[in-house]
């Protein structure tokens, strides 16, 4: 299910996710590599999971205890 969340991003949040959790990156190194500033990148990466949750609540997941 939670790939089924990340596709409802628009693709600059799902780079700012991926950048984060998988390559483990800094908001200042996401930055850097797409040419924003680290409080834009905490900006996306805060809706971004706002956005993921709305997706997997319309999938009936309530809790990270589901994973």
């Amino acid at each position: 299910m939670l790939p089924v969340a990340m596709k409802t991003l628009p693709e600059r949040y799902q780079k700012v996710v991926v950048l984060y959790y998988t390559n483990e990156m800094t908001r200042k190194e996401i930055g850097g590599v797409l040419g924003i500033n680290d409080s834009r990148v905490s900006q996306i990466h805060k809706s971004a999971l706002e956005k993921m949750q709305t997706a997997l609540q319309a999938g009936g997941i309530t809790s990270s205890l589901a994973f």
